[in-house]
């Protein structure tokens, strides 16, 4: 197995479901904790040469569950797409620089109005990042990466039914339609990594550490309606307006990355990703001064395990098969991510239309871990639930 075909292979199997190789990189990341969608892979760092391409994965979820009172929450989590654009190019023989565009993160969750106790919640986020990474190899075997990472979070949250409102006189806050609407511009941080290769045998083993982003969400908050906790009068905010700053942390990262040829034309290939989501919160101002409750809380770090095995099946064609693990916490997650965990099971192929262009698809089969949300006035179980992601890609060398 020569080592470009070797390279090819593990190029193939890194760009996960936004490739549509391997589809576990990026579909188990969809659900991982906290609001990853991209997986934030930096593979294209060690493609060979001048090297463009642009993928789209299409993920489609069907998670749902029942409420205390045994009523169908419904499906909650709507379908999304997650785009891509990455460039590498060669400096010089010991310099290359790589730029990726991407949607790190997302959430897209609406409850229908159906009777339940969380019908209305609604939830969105969506985010965009760039990130310059410049590579300087030492020798044949040692290269070190960094870079800079740009990314503007946007997100909003619509609170209703019972599930978040205190039946009764006996105090507490109700929050009829309360909307919080958070916006920023842009967020700064920062990646360093290094990788150790030997290309004889296509093994490569990269450690990257990614900083924390931290934002400045220019915040609006309606509705809240404040009542009584215990014996405590707390301010009626009603229907009002207000308007503040809250601060949220998207988590810092470390992403093991590895590949080595096992046979001629068969490569072994995963990944490790640890991402530090434990003491990540969004904790609104008003919200938080009269209720003492955050919008989203995460105690977990989480990570996620991928493994596959890619295998060059003609001079033309390239197929791949993967398998992607979270373990389940089991502990109560948000009802606006109702996931617990994950395993995936994905597949890909690529084929060479010549020697500089080449297409990618795949698809994966996504089993989300069985979760229970507790709102602190309801709870909710999730059973049994699914995805499918489909991906695609055009990569050109240049």
């Amino acid at each position: 197995m020569s080592a470009r075909s070797s390279v090819s292979l593990a190029a193939l199997a890194s760009h996960g479901a936004l490739a549509g190789a391997a589809l576990s990189l990026s579909a188990t990341a969809a659900f991982a904790g906290g609001l990853d969608r991209s997986g934030q892979d930096i593979g294209i760092i060690w493609e060979d040469g001048n090297y463009a391409e642009v993928s789209v994965g299409f993920v489609m979820p069907d998670i749902g569950g029942e409420d205390a009172d045994g009523d169908s929450v419904g499906s909650v989590v709507n379908d999304y797409v997650v785009p891509s654009l990455k460039l590498r190019y060669q400096v010089n023989q010991q310099f290359a620089i790589g730029l990726i565009y991407e949607n790190p993160y997302g959430a897209d969750v609406s409850y229908p109005d159906n009777g339940s106790n969380y019908a209305g919640l609604e939830a969105s986020a969506s985010s965009h990042g760039l990130t310059a990474i410049g590579q300087f190899r030492f020798n044949e075997a040692v290269s070190a990466h960094a870079g800079l990472r740009m990314q503007t979070l946007d997100s909003e949250v619509k609170l209703n039914g019972e599930a978040y409102q205190v039946p009764g006189t006996g105090g507490g806050f109700g929050t009829d339609d309360y909307v919080y609407s958070g916006e920023d511009s842009a967020a700064f941080g920062y990646l360093i990594g290094a990788a150790y290769e030997i290309p004889a045998i296509a093994l490569r083993v990269g450690l990257t550490y990614f900083s924390p982003v931290e934002f400045d969400l220019d915040t609006t908050e309606s509705n809240l309606d404040i009542t009584v906790v215990g014996t405590n009068p707390l301010p009626n905010v009603g229907a009002g307006t207000v308007k503040s700053t809250t601060d949220v942390e998207a988590p810092a990262r470390i992403h093991l990355d590895f590949q080595t040829g096992v046979a001629p034309d068969t490569l072994v290939f995963g990944s490790v990703k640890y991402v530090f989501w434990d003491g990540v919160e969004l904790r609104p101002e008003e919200l938080d001064a009269n209720t003492n409750a955050a919008l989203l809380e995460y105690s977990n770090d989480v990570i996620t395990y991928n493994l596959g095995v890619g295998r060059r099946l003609s001079d033309n064609l390239s197929g791949s098969l993967s398998v992607g693990y979270e373990a389940s916490e089991g502990d109560p997650v948000s009802a606006l991510g109702p996931t617990d965990g994950v395993l995936s099971f994905s597949a890909g192929a690529e084929y060479a239309i010549s020697d500089r262009i080449s297409v990618a698809g795949g698809a994966s089969y996504i089993l989300p871990g069985d979760a229970e949300t507790d709102s602190g006035f309801s709870t909710a179980e999730y059973n049994d639930n699914s995805a499918i992601a489909l991906g695609a890609r055009l990569g050109v060398s240049f």
